[in-house]
């Protein structure tokens, strides 16, 4: 089993996710994507740090040279690309990325309308004068349009779709459909997955 550690950090116009993974004892990969963002555009960077495999070869080595893993920036210029449910194949350190990557919880200053009220969407009331943030609500703005509400931890763990991997955009009913989501067996199970994707152990253990 992979044992897996990330470590985020955020700052005002970056953020940084490093991942080392270690595959066996003698065997361990480590890197980071940043993320550089401004009013104009989102910059995504990744760079792969080393790469280690004492007393054996490394799988690197049988790769093509063109094929290799090489720093390089792509700009993403699609916020759609980032709404899509990733598949049961994808790795665990993509999908923490994913987490961090597509949060989005825009105010009204923000976009043109925004269809709801971001208090009782972005928090749960648990008492009179007691609110949970609701971390998992996720917002794809386009053109400061509100183009849908998502689960973000949904998008990156789900192993099928749902109204908030699609997205939900029946604004009129949004408070309950989100209270309903959030008590649902298959996000529980999403979230639980994530808990145990954080800590590095295996949701079967």
């Amino acid at each position: 089993m992979f044992r897996i550690k990330t470590e985020l950090q955020q700052h005002r116009h970056q953020v940084v996710l490093k991942v080392r993974i270690r595959m066996t004892k003698t065997m361990w990969f480590q890197g980071q994507a940043v993320i550089q963002i401004n009013s104009r555009k989102t910059r995504f960077q990744y760079h792969q740090d080393s790469y280690s495999a004492e007393h054996t070869s490394s799988p690197l080595q049988s790769v093509h040279k063109e094929d290799r893993i090489t720093t390089k920036s792509t700009e993403i210029q699609d916020e759609a690309m980032r709404f899509h449910r990733l598949g049961d194949g994808a790795p665990i350190c993509k999908r923490l990325h994913n987490v961090k990557f597509n949060a989005n919880q825009p105010r009204f200053e923000d976009v043109v309308t925004l269809p709801f009220d971001p208090k009782k969407v972005y928090e749960r009331r648990i008492s009179d004068n007691k609110y949970i943030h609701r971390q998992w609500v996720t917002v794809k703005v386009t053109d400061r349009t509100v183009m849908g509400v998502y689960c973000n931890v949904c998008l990156a763990f789900a192993h099928s779709d749902s109204a908030f991997t699609n997205g939900f955009t029946t604004y009129s009913h949004i408070y309950q459909r989100i209270s309903e989501h959030e008590s649902s067996k298959s996000h529980n199970v999403s979230v639980t997955e994530l808990f145990h994707a954080q800590s590095g152990t295996d949701i079967a253990t």
